[in-house]
């Protein structure tokens, strides 16, 4: 969902993360309250950091706030407490997936070999 500038002739900025179907819709002022489009929608330039990292300001749902890059969100979940879950490297799950298969396949063998035994 894009985010959204908007300034309020009282001069408070603020941003607004909704979808374009919306874009024409009337932003509310959250200092004054003024309506009725009086806070008009900035037009920025992009945010030009780095090779390929134009528009790194992003909505975080779990945060429930925009973030600057994911070193943001971090130090943001860390001053309330959270911890992030279920991001583990690729490798790390490769190498637990590949444990788990080797000690399927070996304790498979060792009932194999019992039930072999025991057919005789």
């Amino acid at each position: 969902m894009p985010i959204y500038a908007y300034r309020c002739p009282c001069a408070t900025e603020w941003d607004v993360a909704k979808p374009m179907a919306e874009l024409d819709r009337a932003e509310a002022c959250p200092k004054c309250g003024a309506v009725n489009g009086a806070g008009s929608r900035l037009i920025q330039r992009a945010n030009i950091s780095g090779a390929g990292d134009w528009n790194t300001q992003c909505f975080h749902p779990a945060l429930g706030q925009v973030v600057r890059n994911n070193a943001h969100a971090r130090q943001i979940a860390k001053s309330r407490g959270m911890i992030e879950v279920g991001n583990e490297a690729p490798e790390k799950i490769h190498k637990a997936c590949e444990q788990q298969r080797a000690d399927t396949r070996e304790q498979r063998w060792k009932e194999a070999d019992r039930v072999k035994l025991y057919d005789d």
